[in-house]
């Protein structure tokens, strides 16, 4: 049976970060050849085939700004310093931001998911589609909108245009592009800090549907 969206996101999200928990950091600060070609290697191939973002697109549900976070990681790994201990504890920076995103975007999956909105990732409400859907890559641009790790759609739209819900570490926005999409900017029309997955939630089914935020 094929799985979901959502499902076949947490996989990858896992493999990652099995893959990061293989490779020692203390004997790649201590510039051990093995381990260091064993990240290498991990840079320049693991990090381009297991992506959460993979299947689903680079703008489906993440912001344009973390787009290309593998990438930036790939650099830095073939850019060879001077100073090799800098490169390794810079590597390993990195590797644990990507394991702390991984973790946090997985949570924020998992909770979406229990709120139903499983479906909506990666997708907006559009007024003047037939469907009232339309896939947030397809948006013409993302002008003014704030940075987030996921977007659903919202239920309905306050005018023409397309209506969403961002999801970033810490906050939940309400955000709008009036028609015609490409000559207005995305508005926030709302914006509320959650403090667990749980409330992120709440927030998110709330603002979903226009109702009042506690």
């Amino acid at each position: 049976m094929d799985k979901s969206a959502t499902e076949s996101l947490i996989d990858q999200a896992t493999a990652l970060l099995s893959v990061t928990r293989q490779l020692d950091y203390v004997k790649i600060l201590q510039h051990d050849r093995t381990e260091v070609e064993k990240l290498r290697g991990f840079v320049s191939d693991s990090m381009s085939s297991i992506s959460i973002d993979t299947d689903l697109g680079p703008d489906a549900f993440v912001g344009s700004a973390q787009a290309n976070t593998s990438v930036g990681v790939e650099a830095s790994a073939t850019s060879a310093p001077a100073d090799t201990s800098i490169e390794a504890d810079g590597l390993q920076k990195q590797s644990q931001q990507e394991e702390l995103k991984a973790n946090r975007q997985m949570a924020i999956l998992e909770q979406l998911s229990i709120e139903g909105f499983s479906d909506r990732l990666g997708k907006v409400y559009n007024s003047r589609s037939e469907e009232r859907s339309m896939e947030f890559r397809k948006v013409p641009h993302h002008k003014n909108l704030p940075e987030f790790d996921m977007i659903v759609s919202a239920d309905y739209s306050p005018g023409a245009g397309v209506h969403g819900i961002a999801i970033s570490e810490h906050h939940v926005m309400a955000v709008f592009l009036a028609s015609p999409e490409e000559q207005n900017e995305w508005e926030m029309l709302k914006r509320r800090a959650y403090d667990n997955m749980e409330e992120m939630g709440e927030y998110v089914t709330l603002m979903s549907a226009g109702f009042d935020l506690p």
